[in-house]
């Protein structure tokens, strides 16, 4: 799964909803490369209208994107060598950030604790969350 097909599923899914009626912003990029679409509403949209626009954007999603983004998030999983040098990188990172004790192969639980309430540690482990954590390595 190549990130452009990825992105053709994203683009799909901002089409679908704005053709039921809805706006968005463009897609956002975070936490390693999957993206978000953001709703815009008015402020006086009542909330059926909300509910409406959320059932709008699932329903696009699962359609166009969801298992799309599934294998692009698979298909950035590395193994071996590949994982344990950013699992190293990303140590680093965390330790520069001002967190320690991290060791090769912790759990992304024990990570995400260290990590808590530190803006610039938590950037570390989005930078490095699927590849470390959502692969054949997850577990």
């Amino acid at each position: 799964m190549t990130k452009a097909e990825y992105w053709a599923g994203i683009q799909a899914t901002v089409q679908c909803i704005q053709e039921k009626g809805f706006d968005t912003g463009e897609p956002v990029e975070y936490a390693g490369g999957l993206y978000a679409i953001p709703l815009n509403s008015s402020a006086d949209a009542d909330e059926a209208t909300e509910d409406a626009m959320m059932r709008a954007h699932d329903s696009c999603f699962r359609k166009h994107a969801a298992s799309l983004e599934n294998r692009y998030i698979e298909s950035m999983a590395l193994s071996g060598e590949e994982w344990e040098a950013d699992y190293r990188d990303m140590i680093d990172c965390l330790e520069a950030a001002g967190v320690s004790g991290i060791k090769v192969g912790d759990l992304e639980g024990v990570v995400g604790e260290a990590v808590y309430g530190n803006d610039e540690a938590q950037d570390c482990l989005q930078a490095h969350l699927f590849k470390l954590f959502r692969g054949v390595n997850a577990e």
